[in-house]
């Protein structure tokens, strides 16, 4: 019997560099090659449309500069927040086209690539007329009863082995990075979130597997007691209102870190085969922590419409007391930011 140290290793970044161009569906170019690490590409193909759809995604913390090459005659860039499909910038290069984009970072964009250079299919489609329900909820209202308020935590700063290697970085980039030292750590993954006024009776942080983690509430170890969950059976919520206090506070997730060999050796496959990533698993995840309760969320920054129907704020949000009151309009600029319920 062999074991797997006395088997031949594949050398998988060879085997891409010894693909020819024309056996790759596309092809991927950076205006910096560190980031094309950063970029991941999803393709599907729409035969009866004769379309090609492109989903690009960068995990990097900075906008990347990207030139996709395949097969195709035309392009449309998709906005994923109108529901249009709109122009894009392409070259032609006989049979295969050159698409330029700039990816935000932690951001995306999608096009479609079709055969032709002229398809029905990309033009815009018609909107769905959205009505304005202020019209028929003119003026304040009471609030009698509703479900619990919410605020997502999903900045936080990152501890391995008792060195502090990431602060303020979104909860997504952490498994990667943990992940990266291919070995056990010990990780402690802190979220911070501001409490102005101590006016509310009820908080609980919703987690995801929480079994794995010890959770700290402001230095203090907090009892686990998971007498429920909320909305889905994998989000486990606690007790945490006698821990807090006004003013700065954090939760923090301590845990021994670590993936099987069998996770290490995929994350460096998918370096060199996308399609690799469709068969991934972690043995651990470290997700975003989200916080329900009876609290109001209020911004420091306004809130500025950017069109769509939609709001933006550079945030600064922070726990106080419940609104009482609600008049007709944007519920989300009136302390109910992240809220997903109903309210009578």
């Amino acid at each position: 019997m062999k074991f797997a140290e006395d088997c031949p290793q594949t050398d998988t970044a060879r085997i891409a560099d010894l693909i020819p161009e024309s056996c790759r569906f596309l092809s991927l170019k950076t205006a910096d090659e560190a980031q094309k690490k950063q970029i991941r590409t999803t393709v599907r193909r729409f035969d009866e449309q004769g379309m090609t759809m492109v989903y690009l995604c960068c995990f990097g913390g900075e906008e990347a500069k990207i030139t996709v090459t395949l097969k195709g005659k035309s392009a449309k860039r998709f906005d994923a927040v109108s529901g249009e499909v709109k122009p894009a910038c392409f070259e032609n290069n006989g049979e295969y086209l050159d698409l330029q984009t700039t990816v935000p970072a932690v951001g995306s964009v999608i096009f479609f690539v079709y055969e032709g250079k002229e398809n029905a299919s990309a033009k815009p489609q018609d909107r769905i007329a959205k009505t304005d329900i202020s019209r028929h909820l003119k003026g304040e209202w009471q609030i009698v009863g509703g479900d619990r308020n919410s605020m997502t935590l999903d900045v936080c700063d990152l501890w391995v082995n008792g060195e502090k290697v990431g602060e303020k970085i979104p909860v997504s980039e952490v498994q990667e990075t943990l992940c990266a030292y291919k070995k056990a750590v010990d990780a402690k993954i802190v979220f911070p979130f501001f409490i102005k006024e101590l006016a509310f009776s009820d908080c609980r942080p919703l987690l995801e597997t929480p079994e794995i983690f010890e959770v700290f509430v402001n230095g203090q170890k907090a009892e686990k007691r998971l007498p429920d969950y909320r909305h889905d059976p994998c989000l486990q919520s606690m007790d945490i209102y006698r821990y807090l206090k006004e003013g700065q506070n954090e939760i923090c997730l301590s845990c021994r870190f670590e993936q099987s060999e069998a996770v290490y050796q995929m994350l460096e496959d998918i370096k060199y085969f996308e399609s690799v990533r469709n068969r991934l698993t972690y043995d651990m995840e470290v997700e975003a922590v989200y916080l329900e309760g009876d609290f109001g969320v209020f911004t420091k920054e306004p809130f500025e419409p950017i069109g769509e129907n939609a709001v933006k704020t550079k945030g600064g949000f922070a726990l106080a007391k419940a609104p009482t009151t609600v008049r007709d309009g944007a519920i989300e600029t009136q302390g109910y930011p992240f809220f997903a319920g109903s309210i009578t």
